[in-house]
């Protein structure tokens, strides 16, 4: 029935699947996982916001206070080979994956990795995401994905094929065979739930898993999607850029309709990554981009973020970071000073109340921080480069 009324009314998405059976599985998902809804607390002390039927919106200025009473600080974790991406699943659990099939685990907050074996992955896993300790995803370099629902006990492991061709006005049409379906090389995963995930990576390339299968929902563009992110509500959007150039883009579609839109296109800090909040806020990672309403409204972050002190180019570009109902926390080179001299060390701002207002500690670290995630306030994984050369390192970062 459902299937029938969106088609009815020009919505797209019931080829290849069971629409119906896929809403109620979503719908049972979310209820089982505890969704967490719009928030609806405000504090005196903060700007009036305004709740609407798409979630919080942010206020016209956004005040940043620095804090010198807490700085971060970096310990070298060994998970045994170097690292290329990493997913926290709890305050305890965390995923690293790196080359030549490389996967470690650890229950202990990084103090200790254990090796994890997964049967046809060899070449580099760029990849990983997992949406509690027992449901994951990872991806390689190329076009194999597998899926665990029990913890990396067992694993189910595939080769999409690619049908989407690149289109002619596409930057790399020339370079794909006349618009030939292009190699895969994901670049991005994403847990939605226990048995919904997605990846994306080189020309726009994006695949659903749900139902026990995967279904491609590639983005018609030559750019690559180097972050995906979604809400239990159903959006999904997509950070693409080039990786040659300064390019920036955010690409918008949902559960039930496979079409993408582009919400943010422009020419600025290469795209690194997106996400997305339960009360539709949305951080940008590269460009630093924010938004409301799940990307009805986008705005840069150095047009509202106020800070004495403070140049714009702290939020001009951002490194890695994620938004939450109560927490928003984003990772910055350079640091609030951004003198020559330490342009290269961390920097770390943060918020307990969704991004209304964010404190920012510095550091003494010299690193570029590439991917970080976070177990709890205080509390994180980082993957740095390390200085003056090309190797990766993982840190255990504490504030």
């Amino acid at each position: 029935m459902l299937c029938a009324v969106l088609l009815a009314a020009g919505v797209g998405g019931c080829a290849g699947f069971d629409l119906d059976q896929f809403v109620a599985a979503l719908e049972a998902e979310n209820a089982n996982s505890g969704a967490v809804s719009a928030r609806t607390d405000s504090t005196a002390e903060l700007e009036p916001v305004v709740e609407s039927p798409r979630g919080r919106v942010f206020a016209e200025t956004i005040p940043v206070r620095p804090d010198e009473s807490r700085v971060v600080e970096a310990i070298p974790s060994d998970p045994g080979f170097e690292p290329a991406a990493l997913s926290v699943a709890d305050t305890l659990h965390a995923w690293v994956v790196g080359d030549n099939g490389a996967v470690a685990r650890t229950s202990d907050g990084g103090a200790s990795w254990q090796r994890v074996q997964v049967p046809g992955l060899t070449g580099r896993l760029s990849a990983v995401s997992f949406y509690d300790r027992r449901h994951g995803v990872i991806a390689d370099s190329g076009s194999t994905v597998a899926v665990t629902a029990d913890g990396g006990e067992s694993w189910s492991v595939e080769t999409l094929q690619r049908q989407t061709r690149i289109p002619e006005d596409s930057f790399w049409y020339a370079f794909t065979d006349d618009g030939l379906p292009a190699q895969s090389g994901f670049h991005s995963a994403h847990a939605h739930g226990p048995r919904a995930f997605l990846v994306g990576g080189a020309f726009g390339e994006v695949f659903l898993y749900f139902n026990g299968g995967w279904e491609e929902r590639t983005i018609i563009t030559g750019q690559t999607v180097y972050g995906i992110a979604s809400a239990s509500e159903g959006t999904i959007l997509a950070a693409t850029g080039i990786g040659l150039a300064d390019n920036f883009g955010i690409e918008r579609s949902s559960f039930l309709n496979p079409e993408w839109a582009s919400i943010v296109n422009f020419t600025g800090p290469p795209a690194e990554g997106v996400r997305l909040s339960e009360n539709g806020r949305l951080i940008a990672q590269g460009s630093a981009i924010m938004g409301d309403a799940y990307g009805d409204s986008t705005f840069s972050a150095a047009s509202r973020m106020q800070v004495e002190g403070m140049p714009d180019a702290l939020s001009r570009s951002w490194g890695p970071g994620d938004i939450r109902d109560d927490v928003a926390w984003v990772f910055l080179n350079p640091p609030r000073f951004g003198s020559a001299d330490d342009e290269n060390t961390l920097a770390l701002m943060y918020s307990d109340n969704g991004g209304d207002t964010w404190v920012i500690y510095g550091s003494s670290i010299e690193t570029g921080l590439t991917k970080a995630a976070m177990f709890e306030p205080g509390n994180a994984l980082g993957i740095a480069m390390i200085p003056g050369t090309w190797n990766r390192q993982l840190l255990r970062l504490r504030w």
